[in-house]
């Protein structure tokens, strides 16, 4: 199981909101441990570990972006005539992690519901796992909330303990992904940049001074 990697967690996110339609008009929203909550973190976090690698935003922008490219750098070593092949290895790499990870609630707790506010107080455990990479991710006592919107059939889900969670999932993605452009750049390349560059021709000592 993979540990927190909170070297690179700080300042990444106080807060995370997002916003889900449901069916019907519910008068509550939907209980700590539905599963509605539980895709909703998960696409919390993976929001974020996408918004990471977007290449047309500022470079190093948070911790997280900043070890993205990094690690594109010091593992890839791209040339300026990669450019071009990056997007399109990192978008099919990005894709098959994030198409084959999920998440689950577990250990869930409830701190009551304020029906005024329509809102649940909440805690559990968050496992998220990782078919592209193998690794299982946890984070544990995590309190997060789940709130009624003034629009009928909406609620949101805010956490501010994520933070951590997200940089661990975060660094996962971003060296599965950094892999993958590293194994696919060469296979792009143009046939003369594949070649290694040709070794200084050697002359020997009495050709230096005689010429032929």
């Amino acid at each position: 199981m993979k540990p927190h990697s909170p070297s690179i967690a700080t300042g990444l996110i106080p807060v995370a909101i997002a916003a889900v339609a449901l069916s019907g008009c519910a008068p509550k929203p939907p209980a700590c441990d539905d599963a509605a909550v539980a895709s909703t973190i998960h696409q919390l976090v993976m929001d974020h570990v996408t918004d990471s690698m977007d290449l047309k935003k500022p470079i190093g922008r948070d911790a997280l972006s900043g070890y993205y490219f990094t690690a594109l750098s010091l593992k890839a070593m791209p040339r300026p005539t990669d450019r071009e092949h990056i997007p399109g290895l990192q978008q099919a790499a990005l894709a098959g992690y994030t198409g084959g990870a999920s998440t689950s609630l577990s250990a869930v707790t409830t701190d009551g519901y304020d029906s005024q506010a329509r809102r649940h107080s909440c805690k559990a455990t968050i496992k998220l796992q990782s078919k592209a990479t193998g690794q299982t991710m946890e984070v544990r006592g995590v309190p997060y909330t789940v709130q009624g919107t003034a629009k009928a059939g909406e609620f949101l889900v805010e956490s501010p303990g994520l933070d951590e969670f997200i940089a661990t999932v975060g660094k996962d993605a971003i060296d599965h992904v950094v892999s993958a452009i590293t194994k696919g750049l060469p296979a792009l390349r143009a046939p003369d940049e594949q070649r290694p560059a040709a070794p200084p021709a050697l002359v020997r000592p009495d050709e230096e001074e005689h010429g032929d």
